[in-house]
């Protein structure tokens, strides 16, 4: 072969592989771009999840603990108090108010309003407004309907009954026999077994409350608050 036939078969290979180099880039750009509006194909058609709502809690679960009602009125003797133990209380779930509508006409004084009927006890401000809502224990005939005012605080004091103890003892009216009616913590035996639960009225004449509700109620319900007993 010549040295020109040599030059001409160089020329026509680097030619060859120019173009097939080139092809190759083309058919990468090609490729690479279909990828792409794939991609974004797919991003546009994807469902986006709602955002997440959190649900509030009904209110403090529990189950309620059955017990046998004593005689009448519920009768107490002051004591010093003293470190009692902390048992596991086992009661119906507190119930929540579905909207705080505000007590009307404002009452001007911090009102206590005891519910006989679905056994709750709400709490109001003195311009009305709402406080707190939970569940209680009252006897059936005392506290009787009617609006009393606190006039007495005990921590701690001892039933007539039995040999049961009870804690934070806020007094607002008495019984027929002269005993003290108020709220006050579920009793307890001295091996700390709580009598009774909430949502029933099982006490001999107070109102009972979780351990947490009557200190809470303690020391917000100052001598003179008002307390309201409905049916």
């Amino acid at each position: 072969m010549t040295t020109d036939a040599h030059r001409a078969a160089d020329r026509a290979e680097r030619k060859h592989r120019e173009e097939v180099r080139v092809r190759t880039q083309r058919l990468a750009l090609v490729i690479a771009v279909a990828v792409i509006a794939v991609a974004g194909v797919a991003f546009a058609l994807k469902p986006v999840a709602a955002p997440l709502v959190p649900t509030a809690p009904a209110g403090s679960a529990a189950t309620a603990v059955t017990t046998t009602p004593g005689p009448a009125a519920e009768a107490t003797a002051s004591t010093e108090p003293t470190k009692p133990a902390e048992p596991t209380a086992t009661v119906p779930a507190t119930p929540t108010a579905p909207v705080h509508k505000p007590l009307r006409p404002a009452p001007g004084v911090k009102t206590i309003v005891v519910d006989k009927s679905d056994q709750t006890v709400t709490l109001y401000a003195a311009n009305g407004a709402w406080v707190d809502r939970f569940r209680c224990a009252s006897g059936k005939v005392y506290p009787r309907i009617g609006k009393y005012k606190v006039y007495g605080h005990r921590k701690q004091s001892y039933s007539m009954y039995d040999d049961t103890t009870f804690f934070w003892f806020t007094m607002f009216v008495k019984s027929d026999k002269g005993n003290n009616i108020g709220f006050h913590s579920i009793p307890q035996h001295p091996n700390g077994k709580l009598v009774g639960g909430l949502g029933k009225p099982i006490s001999h004449g107070c109102v009972r409350l979780l351990k947490a509700k009557a200190k809470f109620l303690y020391t917000w319900a100052k001598v003179g608050t008002r307390v309201v007993i409905k049916k």
